[in-house]
Order: C-alpha cells, then sequence, then structure tokens
C-alpha cells in the first residue's frame, strides 16, 4: 500500500466508524499529518531537481519510444524497473556497453569489416580482416584493449560517484 492509499483507506475508516467517535481535534490531527506529509513530498521533489530531470528526460525517451502518451504505464513501468534494479547490475551493464565501444573504436581504426557477416565475406576479404586483425593485435596498447576490459567496476563506480558528488555539490 502507498502512502496516498494508506490516508484515503484510513480516511474512509474514520468517516464510515459509527463504534469510533470522532472529535474535532481527531480531524485537525488527521489533516495536520496529511498536511505534513503532503509538504515533505513537496520538500522531497524540490530538494531532488537533479533526479526530477533525469525522470523526466528519461520518460520522454522512454514515451516516444514506445509511441505513448505520459498516462500509459509502460513507460513509467520501465523507469520503475531500472529504478527497483540493483546498482551493481546497471554499473556492469554500463561498463559492458564503455568496454564494448572501446573495442569497437579500435577494430573500426583497423579498417576491418565489422558489417557483413564472416560466412558471406569472400576469402580474400576474410584474409584481409585477418592481417589487420593481426596487425593491431601486434601493437601493445591495442592488444589489451581487444582483449582486456579497458574498464573496471571499482574504477568507473569511483568515477560516477565522483561526477555525481560533483554535480550535486553544484546545484
Amino acid at each position: 500500500m502507498n502512502l496516498h492509499n494508506a490516508i484515503n483507506s484510513l480516511s474512509k475508516r474514520l468517516e464510515q466508524n459509527n463504534n469510533f467517535r470522532v472529535t474535532d481535534n481527531d480531524i485537525k490531527a488527521f489533516n495536520c499529518i496529511i498536511k505534513y506529509v503532503n509538504k515533505t513530498m513537496d520538500k522531497n521533489i524540490s530538494l531532488n531537481q537533479g533526479f526530477k530531470k533525469l525522470y523526466t528526460y528519461n520518460l520522454g525517451l522512454l514515451v516516444q519510444k514506445y509511441d505513448a502518451t505520459i498516462g500509459c504505464s509502460i513507460p513509467h513501468s520501465e523507469l520503475h524497473h531500472i529504478l527497483n534494479t540493483p546498482y551493481n547490475i546497471i554499473l556492469e551493464n554500463f561498463i559492458s556497453v564503455i568496454n564494448y565501444q572501446y573495442k569497437y573504436k579500435v577494430i573500426k581504426k583497423a579498417g576491418i569489416d565489422i558489417h557483413t557477416h564472416p560466412a558471406l565475406m569472400t576469402a580474400d576479404v576474410k584474409l584481409t580482416n585477418l592481417e589487420k586483425l593481426n596487425s593491431i593485435l601486434s601493437q601493445y596498447n591495442y592488444n589489451d584493449l581487444l582483449l582486456k576490459d579497458a574498464w573496471e567496476a571499482k574504477e568507473v563506480d569511483e568515477l560516477i560517484t565522483k561526477q555525481l558528488n560533483n554535480f550535486i555539490n553544484e546545484l
């Protein structure tokens, strides 16, 4: 049960329960609680404007992706799924993306044809690609980039944390 449903449920119960005599003081107390909760929720949003912007921006991307409207539950559900995903899983996925990009750039720089499936390549094209790959692997830095991951979880997490701290401190 979320906060909104809890307040509505309690409100109805207090209104409908004949065994419980509601006094003006009870109503004032309940209204005070509602006012406090609403004020706290508004304060949370105002203190987290960066999160609000990121949420709204990503919601816009998902609305566009699904050809939906703001009232459609699919984009919201996907955002909530992301927010409920453990950070380490999101971090691992991010690291996979950036490591793949590095490898892709090295292969592209070598001039290797990666857009054609090897089964559709002629023997000459395969041989040329292998020669280019061998040439690039003979260079130490590229060898490491292709055969190992350029980024590790601890390093990426530290960089993300540093960037977030800088961002938050600038707000």
